[in-house]
């Protein structure tokens, strides 16, 4: 795909696959070999709108050539969400609000994909704990996919999700428990109750209770949370080993010490085969361990 890509501008510009690099990482703001390790991870937005050289055209006038173009939004989003995993933030600050303002001109104020573009901008901004900010973007995400989609869609079952993180991380479990479980219920209508999603939703109602002193309720949880994840996923994914993480935790804080190690060296054992040592979740699991050894 992406050698079709190529061929495509050059044929439509005449110029070195290098030339092209180079007009992406001005577009991008980014050194041309990032944006060719990041392309792959673009082509999906990208070759949705290829097909015919006519397409291709429009692609490359609308994405190398600056003008407002949804794809180009679509590609500056996806790289905002590649440097926010990756701890960039400053530079995936302006790919936000660069595809917010593209979308917000195209399609008005508003639209599914506005909401997306503010949900993702109010995520760097948690990342950032710029918390008031990031409150004030989750909500107009979540209050605008109301009205457009409903109450009980996918989009804000992920907006409740986020917006009772950000609480829960500043301890306002009040205002985090019933948005987890409308996040939950949802959920669980569109996926079914056997769905890793859901698993993950129980996992951070089990977090919110521990939290709060709550442990029965809390363990109850998170063995529910790792039973659908071993059915969903496998007893060698990183999401179960987290949830194994989690109940040791849980254990260790009720003085359960060598149930909890025994869940540490568990969780460890996937992390270790699955996950870069540097990942959080390791970090924070051997961290687990040792304190307990």
């Amino acid at each position: 795909m992406a050698t079709n890509y190529f061929k495509d501008v050059i044929e439509l510009r005449s110029k070195s696959i290098l030339e092209d690099l180079r007009q992406l990482s001005s577009i991008f703001r980014t050194a041309p070999v990032t944006v060719l390790r990041n392309l792959p991870r673009c082509l999906p937005a990208i070759t949705q709108s290829l097909g015919s050289p006519s397409q291709s055209s429009t692609f490359y006038n609308g994405i190398l050539l600056g003008d407002k173009h949804p794809v180009k939004a679509r590609v500056l989003n996806d790289l905002g969400k590649l440097y926010t995993v990756w701890g960039r933030y400053s530079e995936a600050e302006p790919l936000f609000e660069q595809a917010l303002a593209i979308n917000k001109e195209l399609l008005g104020e508003e639209h599914p994909l506005i909401a997306h573009n503010l949900h993702n901008l109010g995520s760097l901004y948690y990342y950032q704990e710029r918390y008031q900010e990031a409150e004030r973007l989750y909500r107009q995400a979540l209050e605008m996919n109301k009205r457009l989609l409903g109450e009980q869609h996918p989009d804000v079952a992920c907006n409740l999700n986020d917006l009772a993180l950000l609480y829960w991380v500043q301890k306002d479990y009040s205002k985090a428990e019933p948005l987890y479980h409308q996040a939950l219920e949802i959920k669980k209508l569109w996926l079914g109750k056997e769905h890793p999603n859901v698993a993950r939703s129980l996992n951070d109602l089990a977090q919110l209770y521990s939290s709060q002193g709550v442990y029965t309720q809390a363990e109850q949880l998170y063995q529910q949370a790792i039973a659908i994840s071993k059915r969903s996923l496998g007893d060698n994914y990183p999401e179960m080993a987290r949830n194994l993480d989690n109940l040791g935790m849980l254990y260790a804080k009720q003085g359960r010490s060598e149930e909890a190690k025994a869940l540490h060296k568990q969780a460890w054992e996937i992390f270790e085969q699955k996950l870069e040592a540097n990942h959080p979740w390791a970090i924070r699991c051997r961290e687990n361990l040792e304190v307990l050894v």
